[in-house]
């Protein structure tokens, strides 16, 4: 097996001690050899992952699609207009009433809430609007706030369907205060807003 006579034992022991072997010239050439091309197939192994990851998955799974046309958005609108934009009441005594129907129209294509503010009110002098014709009743008061010029709030005072046209009933109230032959110019400001 080793080519040539064992070496006698050592003392105490019952195994041969070995012998060193050289390795063969060849060996570490290939060895060398076997991992450069383990190094190679390991890199080609690693670029074909990467292309498969890249192009989203293997060429196995099924897909498709499907395109969508351009379609239509579009907006609603607000808009109102009233049948004359403006009331006048004569001769009025303190307490009295004057009432007067006007017709209100939402042109746009959204419902809307209907508020209003006085620009100018004299102090002398009660402005009410309300859209409903049942309230509309000459010489009561309407069941909405008077609107006051100082600070001007809005008061709601109805709400209006879209395309509908409602009744806007105008009430002018002349207040214990108020002086004979006095005149005086109030001003209002209608804003619909989108109902909710």
């Amino acid at each position: 097996m080793y080519g040539g006579p064992r070496p006698p034992l050592e003392k105490g022991s019952s195994v041969h001690p070995r012998r060193r072997r050289s390795a063969p010239r060849h060996g570490l050439r290939g060895a060398a050899r076997s991992r450069g091309l383990l190094a190679a197939a390991a890199a080609v192994a690693g670029a074909m992952l990467v292309a498969v990851l890249a192009s989203g998955g293997t060429y196995a799974l099924w897909s498709d699609s499907a395109p969508l046309g351009a379609g239509t958005i579009s907006t609603g609108d607000a808009e109102l207009s009233l049948s004359t934009q403006s009331v006048s009441a004569q001769n009025l005594l303190p307490g009295e009433v004057h009432s007067e129907q006007l017709s209100i129209h939402n042109t746009g294509g959204v419902p809307l809430d209907v508020s209003a503010s006085a620009d100018a009110v004299s102090p002398h002098f009660a402005v009410r609007l309300q859209i409903d014709p049942a309230q509309c009743i000459p010489g009561a008061p309407l069941s909405v706030p008077e609107l006051t010029a100082s600070p001007g709030a809005p008061v709601p005072i109805g709400s209006i369907a879209a395309g509908a046209t409602g009744v806007l009933c105008v009430q002018v109230t002349a207040l214990a205060g108020v002086l004979p032959s006095e005149t005086a110019a109030y001003a209002v400001s209608l804003v619909g807003t989108q109902a909710s």
